[in-house]
């Protein structure tokens, strides 16, 4: 490889940044542009460095690594290596295409085929088609994440969905029918509170119900009227009529709390999307 390849070290505990810093800088090929010890400084960083490489602890306080890569905007999303002391993520890892998964403590030659893995995909890929991939793949990381919690989620399938009476193509739609193991379900969308991401399904949430819709989130949200609904995270489409409030924590984040108490984190690119659907500034 002529060229360095630019990484970015993220990790709440400064011994753990040391340890890989000095792993990367055997290696001529590497240059370290940053550390970050937290989402927030992460998610800087990338937009100011712009990284080709970026190895990322799951596991940071309050937050995790899953979200640093929800906030980074699409055209900056560099390739992943996830390290963490937990063996759980790995499905969620992998389900993202992340280029390796290590967990803690590992071994200097296992952290030397994460680098050698993560070089043969820059040889192999342009940049802008991997941060392409890893974009579309962001739409998924709530939804591998919740979905592993729930054993029954997959006793559930969809049929495809239902337009209204009399609507032509294109239109938006009006019902989405479900099928279940034992039922057929006609779900009115303007009954439809939120929407989850969850993997490739998304589940409906209507009053105390929820319904498992074999369908992205990308795809649905661009069948949703989008005078009724808006996608505030990757994980979250809400009825805009359902917004009770919008919360600001002490850390500058935005939080849109719905009439039924439920709360979700309102992005970058969500609060932008909000804020042109209500014709106003938050």
């Amino acid at each position: 490889m002529s060229t360095e390849v630019r990484a970015l070290i993220v990790d709440d505990e400064a011994a753990a940044r040391r340890g890989v810093r000095l792993l990367l800088e055997e290696d001529p090929q590497v240059e370290v542009v940053a550390e970050a010890a937290s989402a927030e400084e992460a998610v800087e960083a990338v937009h100011s460095e712009e990284p080709d490489l970026l190895f990322l602890d799951i596991q940071l306080g309050e937050r995790d690594g899953f979200s640093v890569l929800e906030e980074v905007d699409e055209e900056r999303m560099p390739l992943v290596v996830f390290a963490t002391a937990y063996d759980r993520y790995a499905m969620q890892a992998f389900e993202l295409h992340a280029v390796d998964y290590l967990l803690k403590p590992f071994s200097d030659e296992r952290f030397g085929q994460a680098l050698a893995r993560a070089k043969g995909r820059l040889r192999e890929v342009e940049m802008k088609d991997i941060r392409e991939q890893m974009s579309r793949l962001l739409n998924e990381i709530e939804g591998s994440r919740s979905e592993a919690s729930r054993p029954d989620a997959a006793a559930e399938e969809e049929t495809p969905v239902g337009r209204g009476e009399g609507e032509e193509g294109g239109s938006h739609l009006k019902r989405i029918m479900v099928r279940s193991a034992s039922k057929v379900q006609f779900v009115e969308v303007d009954r439809v509170d939120w929407i989850e991401a969850a993997g490739d399904y998304v589940r409906l949430h209507v009053g105390d119900r929820s319904h498992l819709h074999r369908e992205t989130m990308y795809r649905l949200a661009k069948r949703l009227d989008p005078s009724e609904f808006v996608r505030i995270h990757r994980s979250a489409i809400v009825r805009l009529d359902r917004i009770d409030a919008v919360r600001f924590d002490e850390r500058g984040g935005h939080h849109v709390v719905l009439t039924d108490g439920t709360e979700h984190s309102l992005s970058r690119s969500g609060r932008q999307r909000l804020e042109e659907a209500l014709g106003e500034g938050l």
